[in-house]
């Protein structure tokens, strides 16, 4: 799904009235009643107060609209008028006048510091600025935002919390959200860990906006309709030849387990033929626990070219000797490459981005990733050099972090959807590894293998904390999950 910045928001909105053969304030209108029948789901009773702070721009005109819906479900509304602006938006004054046409709704105008009650209980909905906001806050709307936080109640946001930009990071004061009822999609900065404290839980609220609308982005997320169809019925008379062959140059003495879960994933992806190269001292424990694996141990004496994927870098170390074998690949590697961990450490200390295949995949954690690339102070910064970089050097970039992203060399992103802080564990990352690796062998189409192993990765997390809780589950479990969420697409 594409992530649209502010104008492009703007854009539908216009595009979705001309199709409909509506006027803005009707749009309005549908979106307020979308709106409401979520905010009702969420109060626990119909005699909890509900205090809506209304901005006076558009989402200003949601909260009024609003304020009038559950109104007439016979809620305890106050309605607090903050102007944002110098002039009331026209479809913000159609909203008021509809509003205080209802009556038994409280209106409170917040002109000054006092103007603000001094105890509330109950809901608040948040509906002071949406999606316009580019600057940090400041006056009057700054030092209401700040009372709403210090109120220490649940607080539901209309689109984005107040203060918050649409594809952005936090600049100054902002709503601190449990709920976050976001228009139709997500917005980008969802997806930053800077704003993560701020949006809650998000809830995406469908209000009928035209799916015929397109525009140019390089910002997306992941979905599961996004996934369906990678993976086509496998014929009756195929052999495991038709299925590719993934070579994974893993582990060291000590750091079996790594080899051993990059091998179990890469098995599970559905791929033909898995072949690891480990070190003999480890030989033993990972033909036993992967039986169906091959093993090797002379790297340098492996035919490559009969190879569509290489997974390097899981436990491998980074001694002289595992120098001398990424040095050797990097030379002759005749397919992608998938380089994750101590494979990465060593490019970066060796300085050989210039040497990695074009359509490799590198699978950095942030640390990993500013060894690589140079420090970077926020999560939006990393994210912009990570669309950079993938586009300079002609590779795939996997950041792992709780919404993993993934930029393409042609200078894409997208961020995924699924997973949990279960998953922050060790291993974790050499199951991707290993899962890429196999569905790059497979599928051959890079950029789908990629956004699958990502996607399906997460959902396998998600389904091993669902048995086994974030704390307890552990990085096999997420191996164990892995063929069922494959079988079902």
């Amino acid at each position: 799904m594409k992530l649209y910045d502010a104008a492009q928001l703007k854009a539908r909105d216009i595009f979705t009235t001309k199709k409909l053969g509506i006027t803005s304030f009707e749009l309005m209108t549908k979106a307020s009643k979308a709106l409401s029948k979520e905010i009702v789901k969420l109060v626990p009773n119909q005699d909890m107060p509900i205090h809506i702070f209304c901005g006076n721009g558009n989402n200003g005109g949601d909260g009024m609209l609003i304020a009038k819906q559950l109104r007439n479900e016979f809620m305890n509304v106050t309605v607090y008028e903050c102007a944002v602006s110098a002039d009331d938006s026209i479809d913000y004054s159609l909203a008021e006048q509809e509003a205080k046409s209802v009556s038994n709704i409280n209106f409170v105008p917040l002109k000054k510091e006092k103007d603000f009650p001094t105890s509330l209980k109950g809901i608040i909905v948040d509906a002071l600025l949406g999606s316009g906001i580019n600057r940090a806050l400041e006056g009057n709307v700054k030092d209401v935002v700040t009372k709403i936080n210090n109120c220490a109640l649940p607080i539901l946001s209309i689109d984005l919390p107040s203060g918050m930009p649409v594809d952005g990071v936090l600049k100054g004061e902002c709503i601190k959200a449990t709920y976050t009822l976001t228009v139709e999609d997500y917005k980008a900065s969802f997806f930053y860990e800077e704003n993560n404290d701020f949006i809650g839980e998000v809830i995406a609220v469908p209000i009928g906006l035209s799916k015929e609308y397109e525009a140019d982005t390089s910002m997306h997320y992941l979905t599961a309709s996004m996934i369906d169809g990678c993976f086509a019925p496998r014929r009756k008379f195929s052999h495991k030849g038709d299925y590719g062959h993934t070579l994974l140059v893993c582990g060291s003495k000590g750091m079996a387990g790594a080899a051993v879960l990059s091998t179990a994933a890469a098995l599970r992806s559905g791929v033909g033929l898995v072949t690891a190269c480990v070190d003999e001292s480890i030989n033993d424990v990972l033909q036993v626990s992967q039986p169906e694996a091959m093993t090797i141990n002379a790297l340098k004496t492996i035919d490559l070219s009969k190879f569509a994927s290489i997974g390097v870098g899981c436990g491998l170390g980074q001694s002289d000797d595992a120098k001398s074998k990424m040095d050797w690949l990097l030379s002759n590697a005749t397919c992608p490459m998938i380089i994750d961990a101590d494979a990465l450490n060593i490019i970066a200390s060796e300085k050989w981005l210039d040497r990695i295949p074009k359509n490799s995949i590198l699978t950095p954690h942030p640390k990993e990733f500013d060894r690589l690339f140079g420090n970077h102070s926020s999560h939006f910064e990393r994210c912009q050099s990570q669309i950079k970089n993938a586009k300079t050097y002609g590779i795939y970039i996997v950041l792992k972090t709780a919404h993993t992203s993934i930029a393409t060399p042609e200078g894409h992103l997208y961020f995924n959807t699924t997973g949990n802080a279960g998953m922050a564990k060790g291993g974790s990352g050499d199951v991707l590894t290993g899962f890429i690796s196999g569905l790059v062998a497979m599928l051959g189409d890079h950029t789908k293998a990629v956004m699958a192993a990502v996607f399906l990765h997460g959902q396998a997390g998600d389904k091993a904390k669902a048995k086994w809780g974030e704390r307890s589950m552990k990085s096999g479990d997420i191996v164990d999950q892995l063929g069922q969420n494959i079988t079902t697409r």
